[in-house]
């Protein structure tokens, strides 16, 4: 079965800031963004690496569609909720969302999601990347705020935890 995945713009800019966006479209068979997602990405100030990815075409970006009552209810940004409703009317996909709302979002809806985390440990297991401690010292580095067990738990998935 084919992996694909919508994204919210926080794993995106995360990724570019390390040098690393690839990783994103290079762990999955497909990926998308919608508008908004690529919207906020080209508005807002500190998103130079995937404002240029954006800007170059690099990602397929979808339509929004309406948002859905369900996901209005969360009162999420406007990318959050348009990639919960691209990942409810498209079976089979997976939100990759940061926030935490939004996963929760996403797990009361549910829509299968992934983080940022989630998308380097698979991407240590294609052999994109030869380690994950150190892609999330990058991240840490470059403004991601992840819990400390989250961390620990990445580490010990990725068999790093010694």
């Amino acid at each position: 079965m084919a992996t694909r995945w919508v994204s919210n713009s926080s794993p995106l800019i995360l990724l570019a800031r390390c040098g690393q966006a690839d990783l994103l479209w290079k762990a999955c068979d497909e990926l998308v963004i919608p508008h908004s997602v690529a919207s906020e990405i080209l508005a807002y100030p500190h998103t130079d690496g995937a404002q240029q990815i954006v800007q170059a075409g690099d990602l397929a970006v979808v339509a929004d569609r309406p948002v859905l009552p369900a996901v209005e209810h969360w009162n999420l940004g406007a990318g959050e909720s348009a990639v919960l409703v691209f990942a409810l009317e498209h079976p089979g996909w997976i939100a990759v969302l940061d926030d935490g709302l939004a996963r929760r979002a996403a797990a009361a809806l549910g829509v299968p999601h992934i983080g940022t985390i989630a998308v380097i440990l698979r991407a240590k297991a294609l052999g994109l990347i030869p380690e994950v401690r150190s892609m999330l010292a990058l991240l840490t580095a470059n403004g991601a705020r992840p819990e400390r067990s989250l961390i620990e738990t990445a580490l010990q998935a990725a068999g790093e935890d010694g």
